[in-house]
């Protein structure tokens, strides 16, 4: 587990501009889309209670990405190899999204070239965010749900297995070589707590809750995917640590260039 993701974020300062202020902020990516975050967006992380939207996530994920792939860094070489997925995908492919669409929105993370596949997932009924680490390699799913809930994850591996079947078609399509057994996918959660009752020698899993709240989920799903990209599974976090992570989202992004 990744003990030093919160604190590294605390001391990390990459950006020339002096952070504060409301005005929008870009990141710019070699070869990837543009990211903005707007005032709307910059106001969300300044409030600790403000469920966080889509381009927080994205943009919060995609800046992680920026800030530990830097070659100077031991975590340059497992933040490269993953591909950040958008949390529209998912929704791209409930919709019935055309391949030329799908392809246009993914062919920019490379993905055919990587490893892991990070897709963050929004529950829209719950407002809750939730994420799948996918290893074609392998053929596993790693899922995070900070709240620890099991049985709403049955028709969203569905689709994200659906998901993959189409992106590796379109990467061979489009010359870049991806293969895919054809065998089961195996599902893990990140989250499980091994309990040993020494009395009767049994031993049970179950899966750990690390939310108490109603309103940090992205927070932890973004805690969660820079543990990815530093090479680990999960971090070491408390609910006590969302609001540090909230403030230095915030700090970081506000050191952008401003558009």
């Amino acid at each position: 587990m990744d003990q030093w993701l919160i604190n590294d974020l605390s001391n990390t300062s990459m950006f020339a501009s002096e952070s504060g202020g409301t005005q929008p902020r870009i990141l710019r990516r070699d070869g990837m889309p543009t990211i903005q975050f707007g005032p709307r967006d910059l106001e969300i992380l300044n409030n600790p209670t403000a469920l966080l939207n889509d381009v927080c996530i994205n943009g919060g994920a995609a800046l992680l990405q920026h800030l530990f792939s830097a070659n100077t860094l031991p975590s340059a070489a497992h933040s490269q190899r993953c591909a950040l997925l958008s949390t529209f995908e998912l929704v791209r492919i409930r919709s019935g999204v055309s391949d030329d669409d799908l392809w246009r929105n993914v062919k920019g993370c490379r993905y055919w070239d990587k490893d892991i596949w990070i897709l963050p997932i929004h529950r829209p009924d719950t407002r809750h965010w939730v994420l799948c680490c996918i290893s074609c390699m392998t053929h596993e799913l790693f899922l995070f749900d900070s709240l620890a809930a099991e049985h709403p994850w049955q028709q969203e591996i569905q689709d994200v297995v659906h998901l993959v079947e189409r992106l590796v078609v379109l990467a061979n399509r489009h010359g870049h070589q991806l293969h895919l057994v054809s065998e089961p996918w195996t599902a893990r959660p990140l989250l499980v707590c091994l309990l040993i009752f020494k009395r009767r020698s049994l031993i049970s899993l179950q899966l750990e809750v690390c939310q108490t709240d109603g309103h940090n989920c992205g927070l932890w799903v973004l805690t969660c995917v820079g543990a990815i990209l530093r090479g680990f599974h999960r971090a070491v976090a408390v609910e006590q640590d969302m609001p540090v992570l909230r403030r230095n989202l915030l700090r970081l992004i506000t050191s952008l260039p401003t558009v």
